[in-house]
């Protein structure tokens, strides 16, 4: 994964950055200070191809689903991940997954939460760390 299809992946979530979806209003005093930290997330995200190709390695071992699973967010597919990768935000494992072809539903409500086409198997399956 490069820098490029990062940036294709933000055209289609344009409010993806490194920590998810949207920008963060904790202990943000002004719109101009909650922009300025989202821009830089955005930064974070862009600078992160090495760790988004990694992610892709592992998704495209797990299984899919036909339709979007709502029993799974992508919070907890990166806690999951995490342990198999290394150290990954929940942004880079969105903008991994939508590279690699999963289908995706935001959540309402302003939620940050995403959902992908994966088995909530994917729990049951992974072999725990040495």
């Amino acid at each position: 994964m490069t820098r490029s299809d990062i940036t294709r992946v933000l055209k289609r979530i344009p409010a993806l950055c490194s920590q998810g979806i949207g920008p963060s209003w904790q202990d943000r005093a002004t719109h101009s200070d909650v922009l300025a930290e989202f821009q830089k997330r955005q930064q974070d995200l862009l600078q992160s191809a090495r760790v988004c190709t990694c992610i892709c390695r592992w998704l495209k071992d797990q299984p899919r689903t036909p339709h979007v699973n709502l029993a799974v967010t992508t919070n907890d597919l990166t806690r999951l991940a995490a342990q198999q990768v290394g150290p990954i935000s929940n942004g880079q494992l969105i903008a991994a997954a939508l590279y690699c072809g999963f289908l995706f539903r935001l959540s309402r409500n302003n939620n940050p939460k995403v959902y992908l086409n994966i088995s909530d198997a994917i729990f049951t399956r992974q072999t725990p760390p040495a």
